[in-house]
C-alpha cells in the first residue's frame, strides 16, 4: 500500500508532463496519417 502510494506520487510529480507530451505526440502522429 504505501510502495502504491509512493508510486501515485512520483508518477504524479514525474511523469505527467512527460506522458502528456508522450500522448499529445500520438494523437498528433494519429492526425497527421
Amino acid at each position: 500500500m504505501l510502495f502504491l502510494k509512493l508510486m501515485h506520487v512520483f508518477s504524479k510529480k514525474h511523469f505527467a508532463t512527460k506522458l502528456e507530451n508522450y500522448f499529445l505526440k500520438l494523437q498528433k502522429e494519429k492526425r497527421l496519417t
